[in-house]
C-alpha cells in the first residue's frame, strides 16, 4: 500500500513524493506551495507595507518589551545558535570550479586566482565540447 499524506492547505490525499522539496518533507503539497509562492510574489509590496505599518504602530513601551524579549530569547538559545552556525560554516562546500572548501570561506575562494583560472579553463572546455557536439551533429545528418 502506498503512503498517502493529506495536504494542510487543500486537504487532498496525495502521494508522499508530492511533499518533498529541497530534500525536506513539508506539510503542503507542491501545487499549493507554488500557488502561495506566486500569490506572495504578486502581493509582496503590499504585504511588506502592512508589516512595516504594524511595526511602526508599536508604542515605545511595546518596542522595549519586544527588544527585551528578543534579547532573552537569544540569551536562552545562544549555545544552540552558535552550534548551528558553526555546523553550517564548517560544512564542506563544492565550488563550481571543483574545489572543496568550507562554507564560510566561499567568498574568499571566489576571489582567488586559482578559482578564476579554473573557471576560465572550464568555460574553454565547455566551448570546445559544444563545437565537437556541433560537428558531430553535422556528420550524422
Amino acid at each position: 500500500m502506498e503512503h498517502k499524506k493529506r495536504c494542510k492547505n487543500c486537504c487532498v490525499l496525495k502521494d508522499g513524493f508530492e511533499f518533498i522539496r529541497k530534500d525536506k518533507i513539508w506539510g503542503s503539497c507542491n501545487r499549493c506551495s507554488e500557488t502561495y509562492k506566486k500569490k506572495y510574489q504578486e502581493n509582496r509590496d503590499v504585504m511588506k507595507a502592512k508589516c512595516n505599518e504594524r511595526n511602526n504602530s508599536l508604542t515605545d513601551e511595546q518596542k522595549i518589551k519586544k527588544q527585551e524579549y528578543q534579547q532573552l530569547y537569544y540569551e536562552d538559545r545562544k549555545k544552540e545558535i552558535a552550534e548551528k552556525n558553526k555546523e553550517k560554516n564548517g560544512m564542506p562546500y563544492e565550488c563550481e570550479c571543483g574545489c572543496v572548501i568550507t562554507f564560510n570561506n566561499k567568498n574568499r575562494h571566489m576571489k582567488t586566482e586559482k578559482h578564476k583560472s579554473l573557471m576560465k579553463f572550464i568555460d574553454a572546455m565547455e566551448e570546445q565540447l559544444k563545437k565537437v557536439e556541433y560537428l558531430n551533429l553535422d556528420e550524422v545528418d
